[in-house]
């Protein structure tokens, strides 16, 4: 796998075919659920009911992960347009480069490289990864860290692997809307904050405490 660094040149322009919003697989960060669901004017629960899927990740070692419905497309593809283009999950803004994060305990680092190959890379055309990464909103690391921290740390953990157990990581880390978390922060006198950034990193702070701290090693 060859990283690409933000100079380095990228033959590619986006031929809106769509293709790569079909049956893909996009991983939804709790700030893209965040985005999409202010956007939409939805709750955490009702965009769980129609836009996602879960499953123990085999690329993450069986983490449990949220995943963004794609097959036969996503629900959010209107003919070729997205819908929700603006609010989009960081997976699609990324395509066609996919990133591999590392952290181990105190060095963070978020890596592109070419992750597929399709019809846009058949042009002339130049453009720089780092431009091409700005011109398509992708996060910055400040957004992305905290979430693949908080990832790594749960992988390296022995959690418990109970029904139990997921449905409190799910409540937390993915239906934040859930009354049984929104009263939990209520008792322990934590205002939901008005911002979707406050919001997000609240939640990671809620996981750490509720689901890595509890667990951690003696």
């Amino acid at each position: 796998m060859e990283f690409k660094k933000d100079d380095d040149p990228l033959n590619f322009v986006c031929r809106q075919c769509a293709r790569c919003c079909r049956n893909s697989a996009i991983r939804l960060s709790p700030y893209d659920i965040l985005k999409i669901c202010h956007h939409r004017g939805i709750s955490t629960t009702q965009f769980h009911q129609h836009h996602s899927s879960f499953i123990l990740d085999a690329e993450n070692q069986n983490f449990l992960t949220c995943m963004l419905k794609t097959s036969p497309q996503c629900l959010f593809l209107d003919g070729t347009a997205c819908t929700i283009y603006e609010y989009r999950p960081q997976g699609c803004r990324t395509f066609p480069l996919g990133a591999q994060h590392f952290y181990d305990g105190k060095v963070f680092q978020n890596n592109y490289y070419i992750l597929e190959r399709c019809g846009g890379f058949n042009t002339t055309e130049k453009i720089s990864v780092g431009q091409y990464k700005k011109e398509q909103g992708v996060y910055s690391d400040d957004l992305i860290a905290p979430w693949a921290k908080f990832k790594t740390e749960a992988i390296n953990k022995n959690l418990p692997s109970s029904d139990e157990f997921y449905q409190r990581f799910l409540t937390v880390c993915y239906d934040f809307d859930n009354p049984i978390f929104q009263e939990a922060l209520r008792d322990q006198g934590i205002i939901w904050p008005s911002t979707i950034e406050e919001r997000y990193f609240l939640i990671i702070q809620c996981a750490q405490r509720l689901l890595l701290e509890p667990y951690s090693t003696k």
